[in-house]
């Protein structure tokens, strides 16, 4: 009998010493594999997780791991499955939020918007203060085209982080796309403010374009055109009614711009104080471009967002160096214009 007991004894020790041995080599392994995704040197990541994962097929940290290193060398599909498995079964709520986030992302970019949507929903109950995720999720809606919704959450991700660019150019396209022309000028003028010659600079100008011209937006495939409320409808016909007044006018060709914004940013502050309470539009920028419209500043402002799309607009900018360090100064003294 103590023969069978002795005989027991050393075969648990030997199944511990395995197991500690076991675990030792999954946490190298992905601590190697840490070190190497750090580096960028994501392919042999990947090695280093799927070899934690045969040793442990269970550790969550590895699949969560093997799913980043996936999604970042282009295999989102692939790392779905060991995402999913870190968002349900992760023991932290970092891990889960994170693979919640990438899932969403992985989903928005293969055009899964209704996939993507509620797991940025759920990272960010778990996340809230997360930029990436608030302005993934505006992404999300308005690829799915829900505008409103797609509108708060770029409001949100704007409150989180005031100088993001992409989410300024968020607000303004689904403003637009839900014909509040008011909203969608102020958010397009934010917008190229902060990147006049950045990548998204023509499309901007494009937009805005289209607002000075009165043009209609098509509905999308499918939808219903959108039921704008009689505050938007009055605004917009102000941004039409000031154009038209400036064309009466007659101005030099290269004074038009900052004519027309001058006139419609006037008519928008008379229109919009008190018709659309407690929009981030009424509270927050339309007082900075009431200001500036009444500001010597006007017209190096109208050059200065035109530059990345006209060469006259580029040319002046350069020429004029002592008037745009005056713009700034007035900006920077005024507080700039953002969604706070």
């Amino acid at each position: 009998m103590l023969k069978i007991i002795k005989s027991m004894v050393m075969m648990l020790l030997f199944a511990l010493i395995a197991y500690n041995v076991c675990a030792q080599d999954t946490r190298t392994l992905i601590n190697e594999g840490n070190q190497l995704s750090a580096n960028r040197d994501y392919t042999s990541a990947i090695e280093k997780y799927k070899a934690a994962l045969a040793t442990e097929a269970d550790n969550i940290t590895a699949k969560y791991q093997l799913g980043f290193a996936l999604n970042a060398v282009g295999k989102g599909q692939e790392a779905i499955p060991y995402l999913q498995a870190a968002a349900k079964s992760g023991n932290t709520a970092a891990i889960k939020s994170s693979a919640m986030g990438l899932l969403g992302s992985i989903y928005d970019r293969a055009n899964q918007p209704k996939l993507a949507i509620p797991n940025y929903i759920e990272a960010i109950k778990l996340d809230s203060a997360n930029y990436a995720l608030q302005y993934g999720l505006g992404l999300a809606y308005f690829r799915d085209h829900q505008y409103d919704d797609a509108e708060r959450a770029a409001v949100k991700a704007l409150s989180l982080d005031h100088s993001a660019a992409p989410s300024m150019r968020l607000y303004a396209l689904v403003t637009f796309h839900q014909n509040k022309r008011a909203p969608a000028l102020l958010g397009l003028l934010t917008f190229l403010w902060m990147e006049p010659t950045g990548t998204h600079a023509a499309e901007a100008n494009e937009n805005m374009q289209h607002i000075l011209d009165g043009s209609v937006l098509k509905p999308d495939p499918g939808t219903q055109p959108v039921r704008l409320s009689t505050s938007h409808a009055t605004l917009n016909a102000a941004i039409i009614k000031a154009v038209n007044t400036v064309a009466q006018q007659k101005p030099a060709a290269s004074d038009v711009f900052a004519q027309q914004l001058k006139y419609i940013l006037i008519a928008l502050n008379q229109q919009g104080n008190g018709q659309i309470a407690g929009s981030a539009f009424t509270s927050q920028l339309l007082s900075f471009y009431y200001n500036l419209a009444q500001s010597p500043h006007i017209n190096a402002f109208a050059h200065y967002i035109k530059q990345g799309v006209s060469k006259t607009d580029l040319a002046w900018v350069t020429a004029h160096p002592q008037q745009l360090l005056a713009l700034k100064e007035w900006v920077k003294n005024n507080g700039q214009p953002i969604i706070r």
